[in-house]
């Protein structure tokens, strides 16, 4: 289903230069070939993107899987691996935050931005545990599983269009480029550690969290890799 693929989000800046970019030799190496462009390409996006670019992408990603669950042409089998691999996103987007965005807000927005952030958190956690109960298992109801992900999307996506508004212009106004692609390229490397199931009685607040996180996720791979359960888009074709 090819609309399970996130679409390519512009980065602020694509295509020119930003302050304080090294400049490109004019003799510098090209790449040839069509899948060297596309290595290329992504790997400036990659060098560009900061963390708020990041968590665009993670929810644009989130929505179409959600809009998947939603779509009458999604067979029943489909419809589980998706569901599956909805509450694993999810649930590494609540880690990423908690370990990322929410001390990033402390130190550069508002502790009172943290603290509700944090709140957010849980609630959201919380919403992802009951979908999970609902889909998973044996006596799932396949065929309700897209009716069920209607209020999960619409949180998802209430919470999202907020952070959009409101916390992410401020997080930029008030940190440092460079710190923000930092905390971008630490959390795309920690995804593959992160947690792909709600967790409610680990620890939410760091240092604790940063600790208990990654010990969690690694846990979660091992069970998912031992149940062959999809907790990626690639996984459900």
């Amino acid at each position: 289903m090819s609309g399970l693929m996130p679409p390519i989000i512009p980065l602020p800046g694509e295509g020119s230069a930003l302050p304080g970019d090294a400049p490109v030799p004019p003799d510098a190496e090209r790449p040839d070939s069509e899948e060297e462009v596309i290595r290329a390409r992504a790997a400036e996006r990659r060098r560009r993107e900061d963390l708020v670019d990041l968590l665009i992408e993670d929810h644009q990603t989130t929505d179409h899987l959600l809009a998947a669950l939603a779509d009458p042409a999604t067979t029943p089998r489909r419809r589980r691996r998706v569901a599956e691999v909805v509450v694993a996103a999810l649930s590494r987007r609540i880690a990423l935050e908690r370990r990322f965005l929410v001390p990033l807000v402390r130190q550069s927005v508002d502790r009172a931005d943290a603290d509700r952030l944090l709140a957010g958190l849980v609630d959201l956690e919380g919403a992802v545990r009951e979908f999970q109960a609902r889909v998973s298992g044996s006596g799932a109801d396949l065929a309700q599983i897209g009716t069920q992900s209607a209020d999960l999307r619409e949180r998802v996506d209430a919470r999202a269009q907020d952070q959009q508004r409101k916390l992410f212009p401020k997080l930029r106004e008030a940190t440092e480029r460079e710190k923000l692609r930092e905390a971008a390229r630490r959390a795309r490397d920690a995804k593959d550690s992160a947690p792909t199931r709600p967790h409610p009685h680990a620890p939410v607040r760091p240092p604790w969290s940063t600790v208990a996180g990654p010990v969690v996720g690694v846990a979660d791979r091992i069970r998912d890799e031992v149940t062959g359960r999809p907790t990626e888009p690639r996984d459900i074709y």
